[in-house]
């Protein structure tokens, strides 16, 4: 989470207000709950949560993809759940 957190406060810096990267690893650990919250309860409270300078107006497509594990029927740790996440990516990323 530590290099999630490091990449999330450069792509941020701009907009947030002196918010460290150990504050937003905190932050979004705490918010995630080990996966099991749902998405956009993450995303609404790394919003509300982080000192904002200027709220940022939606993030999704910092994403290339999103797996809800309610969606597939299969919850951490079952490797499935990955295994769902990667073929999703490479479909996204296959070359043709």
């Amino acid at each position: 989470m530590s290099k999630y957190a490091a990449l999330f406060h450069r792509e941020f810096a701009g907009l947030l207000d002196t918010v460290t990267g150990s504050e937003i690893e905190v932050t979004l650990v705490a918010l995630d709950a080990h996966g099991y919250r749902p998405r956009d309860e993450v995303y609404a409270g790394i919003v509300e949560q982080l000192a904002w300078a200027h709220t940022p107006v939606g993030i999704g497509h910092y994403f290339a993809t999103v797996v809800i594990s309610e969606s597939i029927h299969c919850k951490k740790p079952d490797p499935r759940i990955f295994q769902h996440a990667l073929e999703e990516i490479g479909r996204l990323f296959a070359i043709t």
